[in-house]
């Protein structure tokens, strides 16, 4: 009997399908205990003092994780973005200042989650659409390896903040860009809204093919 083009054995099929729905479940599983890390480090970070503490807080928390690159994309995108919006109000955060204050601690959450797994000359890859407030401090102490934020929307405040190597690949983003960057490269689309030399003291920030800083005297 001649086998018909494309027709695949029911036993290889039915494996396809289990392997497909062990990866789907295992990507699941990654993704709620993203999530999880994500409530649990808000929860901490009430009593914490400062910024950088949280950050300690966030890379102990992603130790815990077993996670992917793909699984960080996923995890900033829109589809969690209710379930994020829902673990603030739990928290009894319900004013625009508070989430934007919470935005803070989750571009710190994801920062930390990329510097656990990326490798040199590794590139990670978010995705921010237009309509979505801008995550702020990506790239918080980068170090290796290349950060990059696709899609219309671009990044928040202090990108690459205490950024001492690798690089960082944006559309553009706003204020404090590199703050106390000391090593590394941020490349952008267009110039920052602001910015502040005073605060850099080492790497390189592009735009399009033109270093801004430093700048030749």
């Amino acid at each position: 009997m001649k086998i018909p083009h494309g027709f695949v054995p029911e036993k290889e099929l039915e494996e396809k399908i289990k392997s497909l729905t062990d990866d789907n479940v295992k990507k699941q599983e990654a993704i709620d205990a993203l999530l999880n890390g994500y409530k649990t480090g808000i929860e901490r970070s009430i009593s914490l003092p400062n910024l950088r503490e949280y950050y300690v807080l966030a890379s102990d928390i992603a130790k815990t994780i077993t996670y992917t690159k793909e699984d960080i994309s996923d995890f900033c995108s829109e589809k969690y973005a209710n379930i994020k919006t829902a673990i603030l109000k739990d928290f009894g955060v319900r004013l625009e200042g508070q989430f934007r204050e919470m935005r803070v601690r989750e571009g710190l959450y994801v920062s930390a989650l990329v510097n656990k797994i990326i490798k040199k000359n590794e590139k990670i890859t978010i995705w921010h659409e237009s309509g979505t407030e801008p995550l702020p401090y990506l790239g918080y102490n980068h170090s290796k390896g290349i950060l990059e934020v696709k899609g219309e929307g671009g990044t928040g405040d202090y990108l690459g903040a205490h950024m001492t190597g690798g690089k960082i690949i944006a559309k553009y983003t706003t204020f404090w860009t590199g703050y106390d960057m000391r090593g590394g490269k941020i490349m952008l689309n267009r110039e920052p809204i602001d910015l502040h030399t005073e605060i850099l003291r080492g790497g390189e920030i592009w735009v399009k093919k033109k270093k801004i800083y430093p700048n030749k005297k």
